[in-house]
C-alpha cells in the first residue's frame, strides 16, 4: 500500500540526506565532555539527567576515527530503524492479507513520520530512539514467546534501555502490564523488579528532577500529560489549527477553505502549540482507549499474543510520556509550547501506533473496517509529511551555518543558535579546534589565519556587504554578503594583505553568499577566492 512504500523510503531519506553533518545542539556539550573527560568515565557520566552508555559508544568511536563527523551515528540509527521494523513485522505478521497491509501501513507511519523528524533527522537522537526500541521489542517478545527466563531477559533488556536514554525506564512498566495480562507466575517478576529497582537508583543518580514536582498540582501534570498524548494531532492538523499555517498552503482554493476554520478554532483556543485543546482531548481518547483495551485483554483467559505485544507497545508510549511530564513540568509550566514539541512526538506515536496495531490485531474486525483505518491514517497524516518534514532541513541550515561561523570564531550575539546554547558552543570550540575535528578538519577552514595558497582562485564579488557583529567570541568580527558565481561549498574571505581571514558558504535560498570575517575591512577591500 502506498503508506507502507512511501513513508518508510521518506523518512530513511530523511535521515540521511537531512540529518546535520556537523555538531548541533547537544553534540557540542556531548564532544567537549569526550575530549575534556578520560575514557571510560566520558562514557559513563550522566548528561541532563541521562545517561547514554550505547549511544555515547558509537559518538566517541566517531569523535576519534571519523573526525566527528555525524556520518556513523545516522548510519547505526538508520540501521537500527530498520532492523526494529523488520522485529515488528516478523512479530505482528497476520495469515489475512487485510491485517497485513494495515499493520504495515501503521508501522510505516507510526516510526517513518516526519512528524518524528526531530529524531529521525539527527543521528544523535535516532541512535537512542532506535535502541530503545529495539530493547522494548525484544522485551515484549521474550515475554509472549513464553522463554523459561522471561522476566530476566526483559528486566536486561529494560536496563539497557534505561542506560541508553532516561525514555527507555519506561520499558519496566510496558513489560509489568504485559506480565499482568498474561497473568504471569510471580517468580518471572522477582528479576524485572530487581533490575527496575537498579534502574530506579540510575535515574535518581543522574539526577533527573523526577522529585522536584511533588509541590505542583495533580491537574498540571494530566493536562500536560494529555496534551503530550495528544501532540501528533496538533502536528498533522496544524493547518485547520493556525491561521499562519493555513494561510502559508501553496494552493489557493485550500487556503481559502481552511483559513476560516484556522481562524475559529485559533479563536477559540489560542495559538495551536500552547492551546490546551483540541491536545488535551486527543490524549484523553488514547487514556480512554489503552484502559478499555487492557481491559478487554485482562478479560481473555489466553490473550492473543500479537495484541498484547501491541500493548506492550502502547503502554510503553504511555510510560515515556509520563516521565516527561514528571521531569519537566515545572519547565512546561513556564514554555507551554514545548509539551508538543517535535522532539516528544516519536514517544507518543509509539502509544497510537500500538493502539491502532491492536485494533487490526482484533479478529472480530471486518476488513473493510480495518482498511477504513488505513486510509484514516493517510488522510490525516500523509499532507503533514510537508510541513513537518521541513523542519529538519531549516535546522540543518542553522546547523550549518552555526559550525562555519564558529571555525570563524564570529558568532553574532543575535543570531538565533535555536537548540544550540552559547555555552556548549564557547566549551567545546577551542577543544573542537586543537584536536582538529569535525569542521576543523576541513582543509578548507584550516587555512583560516594562513596566506592565501597559490592555488585558489579569484572570483567576481558584488553587492558586497560587510558589517560589524556583537560577537560571541573575544574578538571583533563581521558577517558578510555578496553575490558570487561558484559551485563550491565554501569560499574564502581574504583581507587586502593576502591573509584568510573568514569563510562564506551560499545563503539557503543560493541566491548569495553568506560569511563571517575576523576583524572588518571596507567592503570595496575584500577580496573572495575559491579553494583548489
Amino acid at each position: 500500500m502506498i503508506c507502507w512504500r512511501t513513508s518508510p523510503t521518506t523518512g530513511l531519506v530523511m535521515m540521511l540526506v537531512a540529518s546535520p553533518k556537523v555538531p548541533y545542539a547537544d553534540p557540542w556539550r556531548f564532544l567537549a565532555a569526550f575530549l575534556e573527560t578520560p575514557f571510560p568515565e566520558n562514557v559513563l557520566i550522566a548528561d541532563n539527567g541521562h545517561r547514554e552508555i550505547l549511544p555515547s559508544l558509537v559518538r566517541l568511536a566517531e569523535l576519534h576515527w571519523l573526525g566527528a563527523n555525524q556520518w556513523l551515528q545516522v548510519l547505526v540509527g538508520m540501521a537500527m530503524a530498520m532492523l526494529a521494523v523488520r522485529w515488528l513485522w516478523q512479530t505482528l505478521r497476520s495469515d489475512s492479507p487485510t491485517v497485513r497491509a494495515t499493520t504495515a501501513a501503521i508501522l510505516a507511519v507510526g516510526i517513518f513520520w516526519l512528524g518524528n523528524t526531530r529524531k529521525l533527522s539527527h543521528g544523535t537522537e535516532s541512535l537512542h530512539l532506535f535502541l530503545i526500541l529495539l530493547c522494548l521489542i525484544h522485551g515484549l517478545r521474550c515475554l509472549i514467546a513464553d522463554h523459561r527466563r522471561r522476566g530476566l531477559y526483559a528486566g536486561l533488556a529494560a536496563l539497557l534501555a534505561t542506560v541508553t536514554f532516561g525514555s527507555g525506564a519506561a520499558c519496566f512498566g510496558a513489560f509489568l502490564v504485559v506480565m499482568v495480562l498474561r497473568r504471569e507466575q510471580l517468580r518471572q517478576y522477582v528479576p524485572l523488579l530487581l533490575l527496575a529497582a537498579v534502574a530506579a537508583g540510575l535515574l535518581m543518580t543522574n539526577n533527573h528532577g523526577l522529585l522536584g514536582t511533588k509541590d505542583l498540582e495533580l491537574w498540571a501534570h494530566i493536562d500536560q500529560l494529555l496534551r503530550l498524548l495528544g501532540a501528533p494531532f496538533v502536528w498533522a492538523l496544524s493547518p485547520l489549527l493556525d491561521i499562519a499555517h493555513a494561510d502559508r498552503l501553496p494552493w489557493a482554493p485550500l487556503r481559502v477553505l481552511l483559513h476560516p476554520i484556522a481562524s475559529t478554532t485559533e479563536g477559540a483556543f489560542g495559538p495551536s502549540l500552547t492551546a490546551r485543546w483540541p491536545a488535551a482531548l486527543f490524549g484523553a481518547v488514547a487514556v480512554l482507549w489503552l484502559g478499555a483495551q487492557s481491559l478487554a485483554a485482562l478479560r481473555y483467559r489466553e490473550p492473543q499474543a500479537r495484541r498484547l505485544f501491541a500493548l506492550g507497545i502502547a503502554w510503553f508510549g504511555f510510560g515515556v510520556c509520563l516521565l516527561i511530564v514528571l521531569a519537566r513540568c515545572r519547565f512546561f509550566l513556564g514554555n507551554e509550547d514545548q509539551i508538543v514539541a517535535q522532539r516528544y512526538l516519536p514517544w507518543s506515536m509509539l502509544l497510537w501506533m500500538g493502539l491502532l496495531l491492536t485494533f487490526v490485531q482484533r479478529s472480530v474486525r471486518t476488513a473493510r473496517c480495518k482498511v477504513m483505518v488505513v486510509l484514516f491514517i493517510a488522510f490525516v497524516f500523509a499532507p503533514s509529511q510537508v510541513w513537518t518534514g521541513r523542519y529538519a532541513f531549516r535546522r540543518q541550515i542553522v546547523a550549518n551555518q552555526t559550525a562555519i561561523a564558529a571555525a570563524v570564531e564570529v558568532v553574532d550575539k543575535k543570531f538565533d543558535l535555536v537548540e544550540t546554547t552559547p555555552e556548549d558552543l564557547l566549551r567545546s570550540q577551542p577543544l573542537l579546534r586543537d584536536a582538529n575535528k569535525t569542521v576543523w578538519s576541513w582543509p578548507t577552514v584550516q587555512l583560516l589565519g594562513k596566506p592565501l595558497p597559490a592555488t585558489a582562485r579569484a572570483l567576481a564579488a558584488t553587492g558586497v556587504a560587510v558589517q560589524p557583529v556583537d560577537n560571541l567570541f573575544a574578538r571583533t568580527g563581521s558577517s558578510v554578503v555578496f553575490m558570487a558565481q561558484a559551485s563550491e561549498e565554501l569560499l574564502l574571505l581574504v583581507a587586502p594583505d593576502g591573509t584568510v581571514q573568514g569563510l562564506a558558504m551560499p545563503s539557503p535560498d543560493n541566491s548569495s553568499w553568506i560569511g563571517w570575517l575576523r576583524g572588518t575591512i571596507a567592503a570595496s577591500s575584500l577580496r573572495v577566492f575559491a579553494p583548489e
